[in-house]
């Protein structure tokens, strides 16, 4: 923060704060550690004369101010509310002297508040402060260019310098045990994303190593430093072999995620499995960890008596491998924050039963996510102690290190935070020597419109974006014959989702509703006049235009679709496998399908409403005849899409011919369309690939599987996708 400038700046990038929450952070900064009191703020904030509802308007300042930096009220790490009282700035300062020098006599040229609003206005736009405040830049811990490495006291604090200033995505470093390359995976050369390599010195210079069409990606060096392991994305996937310092790549195993040299360098452990939808791909693997010899040859399967088994590293000596792994597949899982199972267990290098080393106890306890589909902590690096890992707590995600007993292989103490950045920090690396490098990355998610010829099943244009520059916009719901789509939004300064409207023709936006809880998952009428969405008490319409919201329903857990009369809904039952249709002007609901043992979703009607597409568990797309008064029994359904493929949000062409949808067939979150008969709704031939989103950097995969949405409307479908930005960062020795 420089006062007299009026710049907020994270990692050298100027952040966006209005001129109320700036003037709140600045008069916390004067006092670093005492109570700043609700009535100097608000004098601070609206000169005598101004009518405006002080409590109001200064509770929205500090919501902004703790949005910008990324605080929590309840677990705060830069304002504390004193309660009745006011606010205090807790964090740690850095104090760097300015070229300006303090005296008595600036300050007398500092407007007073009675000298009027026009002249208070003026000089708070030049954002002067009484006192030696006014001859300080303070940069605050975690968002200026200096962070802290919680090390021992004894120990000197650690800071950091950017290596990279890429526009695009920048990731996944690995430094050499030496500590002199580092490796990491950029789309700088305009593709996808390759693997570079750069001296650790100053103006050191990258070169490029690979160049493949796919994304290549999780490098990694050999003890030696000679050779670099990574995966590439080709051919399905799988770990390639290259000199450090460039060469033909050599392919060591298909199939493989985060290949990482043994010390003695003479095999890769890797894990075979998919990447649950997110920015920072937490994995969910198969249950077995495989070793593959460092010069080829065929892999060895490590069984680890899980259910899944994920993100290997490999202890000091050699002799274990640490993962991330469940005794419950996550398919199986409830939503929420305890994971029966759910830990990080400890293999012998040379084979049996996994050992859990106790760390999601400290974890959960600490309030780190723990579950999907947030980020689950993912361990980066193993030294003789302790293992320095990325975890998500609150809005951030940054580096952690948690004690590992070297003599039992457990979790001997809480974890503590190596970082505080208000963004997302992740994929540690550390050298023989200390040296540690991790991503600063910045995430976006944003609706996308591609054209459609939608009785064909083939796009009609480019994708091209709809909404720009806010954290979050998903779920959209389009009109079906015009140009407005709702969606759920949380935008700058308010700590929940609210559903909004947008015009695509003019670019109006209007915010329809926004409860207690927030406002999820709208579903707009066929007919453009009314928007259900769902809240934590039940579900709500509200008319298109904005206005009162009507409760529906107060045991529904999600709201799907309308009847073309708008008359009745498809909705899903709180604790009951069920699609169920609900009749608005009676309140009566009835079943339409009910399963014995998986939960259904995303249920659409066929445009004659004689048909239900809907999602199963975790798996395929499966068909429903409708019947008047009775369930479908399970031996009428059929399935869609193949039995190996995972697919989700079903969407109907206006014909009634062919069903949208998302799959993973290629490994990849994409856009395909089903024909189906247009009787018997049967499969007609052979999925149609609609478009593809192979890029680590703009994905459907980076927005988590949950928030991922697609809406179709009379010429377009419109769907959110996640833009992931990032640079690497080192610590300076």
């Amino acid at each position: 923060m420089n006062l007299d400038a009026g710049e907020l700046r994270k990692n050298g990038m100027r952040l966006h704060l209005q001129d109320q929450p700036l003037l709140v952070l600045a008069a916390l900064l004067e006092r670093p550690g005492e109570i700043v009191t609700r009535e100097d703020l608000v004098r601070r904030l609206w000169p005598d004369g101004t009518s405006v509802d002080f409590d109001k308007g200064l509770n929205a300042a500090v919501t902004r101010l703790r949005q910008t930096l990324s605080d929590s009220a309840e677990n705060p790490r830069y304002v504390e509310t004193v309660a009745r009282r006011g606010y205090r700035l807790i964090a740690p300062l850095n104090l760097a002297t300015s070229n300006i020098t303090a005296s008595n006599s600036e300050t007398s040229s500092i407007p007073a508040a009675e000298e009027g609003p026009k002249e208070a206005a003026a000089w708070r736009s030049r954002y002067y402060w009484r006192g030696p405040a006014a001859a300080l830049a303070l940069a605050v811990a975690g968002i200026g260019s200096w962070w802290v490495l919680s090390r021992p006291k004894s120990e000197p604090a650690m800071h950091w310098e950017r290596i990279t200033a890429d526009a695009g995505l920048t990731t996944d470093p690995a430094i050499s045990p030496d500590g002199k390359l580092l490796a990491y995976a950029s789309d700088r050369s305009g593709g996808g994303l390759d693997i570079w390599v750069q001296q650790l010195v100053e103006g050191g210079q990258a070169i490029r190593i690979t160049s493949g069409d796919a994304d290549e990606h999780e490098p990694s060096f050999s003890p030696d430093g000679s050779k670099i392991v990574f995966r590439s994305e080709q051919n399905g996937g799988g770990i390639y072999i290259v000199p450090a310092l460039g060469g033909e790549p050599t392919l060591l195993a298909p199939a493989g995620r985060d290949p990482r040299f043994s010390p003695d360098g003479l095999s890769v452990v890797y894990w075979r499995g998919a990447l649950i939808s997110s920015a920072l791909g937490a994995g969910t693997g198969e249950p077995s960890i495989f070793l593959v010899s460092a010069t080829g040859g065929t892999p060895r399967e490590l069984p680890t008596g899980l259910m899944e088994a994920a993100h290997p590293v490999w202890s000091p000596d050699g002799a274990h491998i640490l993962v991330y792994g469940s005794q419950v597949h996550y398919a199986q899982l409830p939503l929420g924050p305890a994971k029966p199972g759910a830990d990080w267990w400890i293999l012998s290098a040379s084979g049996g039963t996994a050992k859990p080393t106790g760390a999601f106890g400290y974890f959960r306890k600490q309030g780190l996510a723990t579950a999907y589909p947030e980020e689950i902590p993912r361990p980066g690096y193993w030294t003789k102690d302790a293992v320095v890992f990325f975890a998500r707590q609150g809005d951030t995600v940054n580096l952690w290190r948690i004690p590992l007993s070297s003599r039992d292989l457990t979790a001997n103490g809480p974890a503590e935070r190596l970082t505080s950045g208000t963004g997302m920090e992740a994929y540690a690396s550390l050298s023989q020597s200390g040296r540690l490098a991790f991503a600063g990355l910045s995430l976006q998610v944003n609706l996308w419109g591609l054209p459609l010829d939608l009785n064909q099943g083939k796009a009609a244009g480019s994708l091209r974006r709809l909404t720009q520059g806010v954290v979050f916009d998903a779920q959209p719901s389009m009109c079906p014959e015009g140009s407005l789509v709702v969606f759920n939004s949380t935008r700058p300064g308010s700590a929940k989702p609210g559903i909004w409207s947008r015009d695509l023709e003019s670019g109006r936006e209007t915010l329809l509703a926004q409860g207690k809880g927030g406002a999820f998952h709208p579903q707009i009428s066929t007919d453009c006049s009314r928007v259900a969405y769902t809240q934590n008490d039940g579900d709500y319409i509200v008319p298109a235009t904005g206005g009162p919201p009507q409760r529906i329903c107060s045991d529904c857990s999600m709201i799907w679709d309308w009847s073309r009369d708008q008359k009745r809904m498809l909705f899903s039952k709180r604790a009951r496998h069920s699609i169920d249709l609900l009749d608005l002007s009676s309140k009566q609901d009835r079943v339409l399908v009910i399963s014995s043992d998986e939960p259904l979703f995303q249920a659409r009607f066929s445009p004659d409403e004689r048909w239900v597409v809907f999602l199963r568990g975790t798996g395929g797309l499966w068909m429903a005849p409708v019947h008047d008064g009775s369930a479908a029994s399970e031996r009428e359904w059929f399935r869609i899409t193949e039995g190996d493929v995972k697919a989700d949000k079903p969407r109907w062409s206006a014909d009634g011919k062919i069903v949208y949808h998302t799959a993973d067939r290629d490994g990849f979150w994409c856009l395909w369309a089903q024909r189906v008969d247009p009787a018997t709704k049967r499969p007609v031939g052979s999925p149609i690939a609609l478009y593809h989103f192979h890029s680590a950097r703009l994905s459907m995969a980076n927005v988590g599987r949950g928030g991922q949405e697609i809406s179709v409307g009379k010429d377009m479908i419109v769907l959110n996708l996640g833009e992931l930005t990032g640079n690497i960062w080192a610590s300076r020795e």
